[in-house]
């Protein structure tokens, strides 16, 4: 049941005759394989494996691309593939564990993992903005996965989708790095209120006891900080110090730091405009 085409180099079964077949079926029934998709049987554990189940699909069809989730996984590491999405060239009966999509995609939007061919991480993001919402860029401009330019050429090449206005107005939000949700809800508040002052994200400020604090928003002419912290992150014990220790750093330095959980951010926007719209009114005044 040797293929030399066989993309999983030799560690999955492709049953050609009769005999091999009726061979394979009884070893699936011992337990020895596992069927993965119609036709080709993986060892025990490949339904787990999603380089096998990958290289499986890839065997019944060479020209499959992968999507989605499983997609992301060359940038984003730590992703739950769940289910494995691949936009096949050829029509397939539905199967538990797999999505097939038929749907075109730009060559321009194809790339190459080794072997395996995956839809770039921009029209990757593009796709999952439907299930992960603006997180999903958050964390491949995090990663330098994607930029924002990036995303809204994939945007162009791929019209007339569904949910398309959605991933416009989020890669909108998008223009000023947010690196969370949270930060997003932010940055949207900051563009929408009457500030007077320009504000910059992700704003570098030298620390006197060495290394830079990266403030979520600041209004430089101000010294004015904004933070927006989310209980995952700032739980731990070491953060919350350092974060204490680099504040106290700033003040000394004439900064003021306006902090805000990102629950509040999200739930009283209208709060919180009307505090950081009072913080730059008294701090103008003084200046």
């Amino acid at each position: 049941m040797s293929d030399d085409n066989d993309p999983s180099g030799g560690r999955l079964v492709r049953p050609r005759t009769p005999t091999e077949h009726a061979r394979a079926r009884r070893r699936a029934a011992r337990g020895r394989l596992v069927p993965l998709v119609p036709g080709v049987y993986g060892p025990p554990g490949a339904a787990e494996d999603l380089a096998l189940r990958i290289a499986a699909v890839r065997w019944i069809d060479p020209g499959a691309v992968v999507t989605g989730r499983a997609a992301a996984r060359v940038w984003w590491p730590g992703l739950e593939v769940p289910v494995l999405s691949v936009r096949r060239s050829t029509r397939a009966r539905a199967l538990p564990g797999f999505r097939w999509e038929r749907r075109s995609i730009p060559a321009a939007l194809i790339a190459h993992h080794g072997e395996v061919a995956v839809t770039r991480p921009e029209l990757t993001v593009l796709d999952l903005i439907p299930d992960l919402g603006g997180a999903v860029i958050d964390e491949a401009l995090r990663r330098r996965a994607v930029t924002v330019d990036g995303l809204s050429e994939a945007l162009a090449l791929t019209p007339n989708r569904a949910a398309n206005g959605l991933r416009r107005a989020l890669i909108e939000d998008s223009c000023d790095r947010p690196w969370s949700e949270a930060e997003r809800f932010l940055h949207r508040i900051m563009r929408e209120a009457p500030l007077g002052f320009r504000f910059t994200t992700n704003h570098p400020v030298a620390l006197t006891a060495g290394g830079f604090a990266l403030l979520d928003v600041a209004l430089p002419a101000l010294l004015l900080g904004i933070e927006v912290d989310g209980y995952a992150f700032h739980s731990d014990r070491n953060v919350f110090e350092r974060d204490r220790d680099r504040d106290s750093d700033l003040v000394a330095q004439g900064w003021l730091i306006l902090r805000f959980s990102a629950r509040f951010v999200e739930e009283h926007p209208g709060e919180v405009r009307r505090r950081i719209v009072a913080a730059i009114a008294q701090r103008s005044r003084r200046r």
